[in-house]
């Protein structure tokens, strides 16, 4: 699966005009909403099914961080 890149992430971010998920693989997905501020996700799977955990908002966390964030989170998981 692709990665998404830094320049892609500020893209999506200033132009949204509907609600996307953009998957940087891994269960990392960058959020966005036309209403509100874009956000950092990671989606996992717990005994109890599908989950979601809100990493951080963007810009204040960047890819880099998002991708660390995402790591030690699902190292904590397993």
């Amino acid at each position: 699966m692709a990665k998404l890149t830094a320049t892609q992430v500020q893209s999506y971010a200033r132009t949204a005009t509907v609600n996307k998920k953009y998957s940087d693989g891994n269960g990392l997905y960058f959020c966005v909403r036309v209403s509100g501020m874009p956000y950092w996700m990671l989606r996992y799977t717990s005994l109890n099914g599908r989950r979601e955990a809100t990493l951080g908002q963007y810009p204040s966390m960047t890819l880099a961080e998002a991708r660390l964030e995402s790591s030690k989170m699902q190292l904590q998981l397993s």
